[in-house]
């Protein structure tokens, strides 16, 4: 009996819990996502500062500045970032900023250099200036208790540097998922090695390795292994020590499958289902150990593999690393080219989005009898579901943009 992708993908999720949490300092952090809401322990800015090197001034004394007859002020002190003011902006009195410098009690506005006529001490000014001109307020961005980064959220540079701007150091955060890539095949090489007839490049180890890295995730990749059960199954051990997730993606060769089973269900339990889609109909998911660490296999062919990376690892790591969105985020388009599909078979196209200037989405499907061809010129897939038998231009279709989730 098949199993529709939905019924898989529940089936492979669950049991499926994020990865427990723990502190991080932020360098520590980058590509985890936060366990938890991340709140401010201070205003940002925490002091009102200058948004441009100029001079501080009070709003009246500037009113009836005019070319004809300017206001003069006296500059009384002059702040540099990082100094704290000494002195107070007082009627008839300017205080010389600097870009990014504490403002002085009483400054109201800022007014830029090149805006006015220093002479000495003195400064002219010939037209009036509004309230709170050129000054970043303090609490501007967020106020102290504000949540500036909420729970799920991963971290990068941009997020380390607000993190740091708010005088945090450490977050509590989901580590990045460690994923054991193991590809198995007699028929496998090592890329770069000489191709013997027969003999295939292990494109999947490398692919897989690299859409988990894309994920955030942390990836070992091992193989290509002997269709051997016993050198697959020392291979399997030695990697459960380190491993979260498994993934393994067999050779073409039925053998491969069966010792890809064997081993799986002699040291820990494992099925593999038919699924109702094209590519990668072949599916299985098993635990290994007594941490019950899940394992997935998946097809040898690299069309069906990347596919069923998308489809069900994709969704397990982002799950582990504690993202609240799963599963592959659909959007809408509008086809450019009629496809033909098989009933009862959810399909999976390599396709190409082209935004048009209409403001309207469509997708051109590729239709090379080269899948790793496909794969490479693509960025989505299209989506025929179960019952639809062809679809023709101008159809709206489903398609998935790679490495999102809904």
């Amino acid at each position: 009996m098949q199993r529709t992708v939905e019924a898989h993908r529940d089936a492979v999720l669950s049991g499926i819990d994020p990865l427990p949490p723990f502190d991080l300092a932020l360098l520590d952090a980058r590509g985890c996502r936060l366990a938890a809401d991340v709140r401010s322990p201070i205003a940002l800015p925490s002091f009102s500062s200058a948004a441009c090197e100029g001079f501080a001034v009070r709003v009246a004394d500037c009113a009836s500045a005019s070319a004809v007859a300017p206001a003069r002020l006296l500059v009384v002190d002059a702040v540099m970032p990082g100094d704290r003011p000494r002195r107070a902006v007082v009627p008839g009195a300017a205080v010389r900023v600097r870009l990014g410098s504490a403002l002085p009690e009483g400054t109201e506005a800022v007014i830029p250099a090149d805006e006015v006529d220093a002479q000495g001490d003195w400064i002219a000014i010939d037209a009036p200036i509004g309230s709170g001109a050129h000054m970043r307020p303090a609490g501007v961005e967020f106020a102290a208790g504000d949540v500036v980064l909420p729970r799920g959220a991963r971290i990068d540079a941009r997020r380390i540097a607000l993190l740091a701007s708010a005088g945090i150091g450490r977050v509590h955060a989901h580590p990045r998922p460690r994923v054991v890539i193991i590809t198995v095949g007699d028929e496998l090489v090592e890329p770069g090695a000489a191709l013997l007839p027969g003999m295939v490049s292990d494109s999947n180890g490398v692919m897989l390795s690299a859409l988990v890295q894309q994920l955030g995730a942390v990836a070992y990749r091992v193989g290509p292994v002997a269709d051997d059960p016993a050198t697959f199954e020392q291979v399997l051990a030695d990697q459960m020590v380190r491993a979260d997730l498994i993934v393994v993606a067999g050779g073409v060769s039925a053998s491969s499958y069966e010792t890809v089973l064997e081993v799986a269900n002699r040291l820990g339990s494992m099925e593999i289902h038919r699924v109702s889609m094209t590519p990668g109909a072949a599916q299985g998911f098993g635990r290994l150990g007594d941490d019950g660490i899940p394992m997935l296999t998946l097809p040898g062919y690299p069309a069906a593999a990347f596919v069923s990376f998308e489809t069900f690892v994709g969704p397990v790591i982002r799950r582990m690393a504690g993202a609240d969105a799963v599963e592959p985020a659909a959007i809408r388009a509008e086809l450019l080219a009629g496809v033909r599909s098989l009933p009862g078979r959810r399909q999976f196209i390599p396709s190409v989005r082209v935004p048009g200037a209409d403001g309207v989405l469509r997708v051109r499907p590729l239709h090379s009898e080269h899948a790793t061809a496909e794969l490479a010129q693509a960025d989505c897939l299209l989506v025929v579901p179960e019952m639809v038998e062809h679809l023709v231009p101008g159809d709206i279709v489903d398609v998935y943009a790679f490495g999102t989730a809904a």
